[in-house]
């Protein structure tokens, strides 16, 4: 019974994940912690079920299709509760024990590293609507993941039961739909700027991003701030180059490398400041030397001329 309790327990921490998401940590762990019945008896252990994901719109209005999405059973229903599979034993995570939404987040990080390259995973690829749906699923847990984001933003891992506890109703809801959290990938900003005068912004200088095999990603100019900007950047390593430099000034050579890995917290801002040096034509501040240039190259334009003309003169003679 008490194995049972601490399943049911485990549902609803799930249920009040899906319904809740918006609650902070505290509230949501209250809920969940706070019933503690016997409807695990309801789970039927042979009924299918289906997980309906759905994307959310963006505040920068990212495209939602065409992310792929894994779906991953990491546990089956027994007499006792829950029991992890072989894959994911090695986490040693009692889901039953699972009693606040933070602890849900980290079991679900935590399961999704332990997944093999080369597992065997369900994939779908959403569709224009940021829409995908699992079908004929067993009773058990799953993980749902981000297999490739394509042009959507970063994806949280989840866990989800099959069939998960509705409060509202007091029923398993074995189809259940899912809308998964995500944030923003962080953002590579270059700002351009006189290498005497860090002051000085400059506009027009094109960057390129590359990435780690150098193939081109991206292309992006300074503003009149001096700013160019690539945003929603995923994981990864990058290379930023100077393609095009302000005018008059020489262009930089050694490319930067940008290296976004895990660590990212959902707010960093990868900056980077790149001067440029004045062309030397350009770069003296001491137009004297220019102005006796240009004075005897005229002088010796037109002393050409007169010798030209006296001699036309003397040949007529």
């Amino acid at each position: 019974m008490r194995q049972k309790r601490k399943s049911m327990r485990f549902l609803k921490m799930l249920g009040f994940a899906l319904m809740f998401s918006g609650l902070s940590l505290t509230a949501l762990a209250q809920e969940a912690s706070s019933i503690m019945t016997d409807e695990f008896e309801q789970i039927e252990e042979t009924k299918q079920g289906s997980i309906h994901v759905q994307l959310d719109d963006t505040d920068s209005s990212l495209a939602k299709k065409d992310v792929e999405i894994a779906l991953v059973k990491v546990a089956t229903v027994t007499g006792q509760g829950y029991e992890l599979t072989s894959l994911f034993e090695e986490s040693r995570i009692d889901l039953m024990e699972i009693r606040t939404a933070e602890e849900l987040m980290e079991a679900s990080i935590l399961l999704k590293q332990l997944v093999p390259e080369n597992a065997e995973v369900s994939l779908l690829k959403t569709d224009e609507n940021g829409q995908c749906l699992f079908k004929d699923l067993e009773v058990g847990v799953y993980l749902l993941y981000p297999k490739d984001t394509a042009e959507y933003e970063n994806i949280s891992p989840l866990l989800i039961a099959v069939p998960t506890f509705d409060e509202a109703s007091g029923q398993m809801q074995y189809d259940i739909t899912v809308y998964p959290k995500h944030s923003p990938n962080p953002s590579i900003r270059v700002r351009k700027v006189d290498s005497h005068d860090k002051t000085k912004v400059l506009k027009e200088a094109e960057f390129t991003l590359y990435d780690d095999s150098m193939t081109e990603l991206k292309v992006a100019s300074t503003n009149e701030k001096g700013i160019a900007e690539f945003y929603n950047v995923k994981n990864g390593t990058y290379y930023l180059k100077e393609t095009k430099a302000p005018k008059g000034y020489r262009l930089a050579d050694e490319p930067i490398e940008v290296i976004i890995d895990e660590e990212y917290d959902g707010e960093k801002l990868h900056e980077f400041t790149v001067p440029n040096m004045l062309l030397p034509a350009i770069q003296t501040s001491d137009n004297s030397d220019m102005m006796i240039y240009i004075t005897l190259c005229g002088t010796s334009c037109l002393l050409l001329g007169f010798m030209f003309f006296k001699k036309r003169k003397q040949m007529k003679k």
